[in-house]
C-alpha cells in the first residue's frame, strides 16, 4: 500500500486530482481488489504487477470493468513463471542461428533454468493457451526460424500484460 501511496504521489504531480480519484467506485474497487490479492502472496512480481494495475486504473488506462476483474483474478491465480513465460512470447528471442524447431527451444534458451523440466513449462504453457493469452496450443511442434521469431501473445494476453505493465504518462 506504500508503494500505491508512492504511485499516486507521483499521479497528483502530473496533475490528477487524487481526491476525485478516491471518490471514484471502479478505483476503489480495484484497490480493494488488488489488496486483497497481494496480501496473499510474498512474490514482489505479483505485487508490482497489482501496483502497475492499480496505477493503470488510477491514470484511467483500464481496459474496463470486465477485463480488469478477469486480470486480477489471473494475477492471484498466475505463477510468476506464467508472467515470466507470457511477457516473453510476446517478443521471443530463439537461439542465435536456429532456423527451425520448436518454441520450448526459444523458452529454454531464454529461461535456461528450466532445461528437462518439460512438464512444468508445457503445464504453464497449457494454462496460458486456455485463458485465450498465446494462440499457440503447443510448444514442441517444429517450426521455421521466422516461425519461433513470431509473437504468441493474443490480443487479450497483450491487454493483460499492459494492465500489469508501469503505464507510461
Amino acid at each position: 500500500m506504500v508503494a500505491v501511496g508512492e504511485k499516486l504521489q507521483e499521479l497528483e504531480n502530473k496533475g490528477i486530482d487524487i481526491e476525485a480519484l478516491g471518490k471514484k467506485d471502479n478505483f476503489i474497487s480495484a484497490v480493494m481488489h488488488a489488496s486483497q490479492i497481494a496480501l496473499r502472496s510474498h512474490q514482489e512480481e505479483k505485487r508490482e504487477a497489482l501496483r502497475n494495475a492499480v496505477f493503470n486504473v488510477a491514470s484511467g488506462q483500464s481496459p474496463g470493468e470486465a477485463l480488469e476483474h478477469m486480470f486480477f483474478e489471473w494475477v492471484d491465480s498466475l505463477s510468476v513463471l506464467h508472467l515470466q513465460i507470457l511477457k516473453l512470447f510476446q517478443n521471443p528471442t530463439p537461439p542465435p542461428g536456429m532456423s527451425m524447431g520448436g518454441l520450448s527451444s526459444v523458452l529454454e534458451h531464454n529461461m535456461p533454468h528450466l532445461k528437462g523440466h518439460n512438464q512444468i513449462y508445457s503445464q504453464v504453457w497449457k494454462d496460458l493457451y486456455s485463458r485465450g493469452l498465446v494462440n499457440t496450443e503447443g510448444m514442441n511442434t517444429t517450426i521455421s526460424g521466422q516461425g519461433l521469431l513470431a509473437k504468441r501473445t493474443t490480443e487479450i494476453g497483450d491487454a493483460f500484460l499492459r494492465f500489469i505493465s508501469e503505464p507510461a504518462l
